[in-house]
């Protein structure tokens, strides 16, 4: 993320336009679901966000996100 204090509405957009970067190389692979992992810092602690991408039969991709937890550095 570009900045740890990002409201729900920017992050999901900004994961969006990571995704539409490696969008065009998913599709000419094949791949019909793609998944982000979002930290909101850079260090790997705390929660984080996972966004798992579809792409729906009729060509459009539809994402699901929720959050997750690195319970390594507690």
């Amino acid at each position: 993320m570009s900045s740890p204090d990002l409201d729900q509405q920017s992050r999901d957009r900004e994961a969006i336009e990571v995704f539409e970067l490696i969008r065009p190389i998913s599709e000419q692979w094949g791949f019909d679901k793609s998944e982000l992992y979002a930290f909101p810092k850079t260090k790997r602690k705390g929660i984080y966000y996972i966004y798992t991408l579809k792409r729906n039969p009729d060509g459009k991709w539809a994402y699901e996100q929720h959050l997750s937890k690195v319970h390594i550095n507690d």
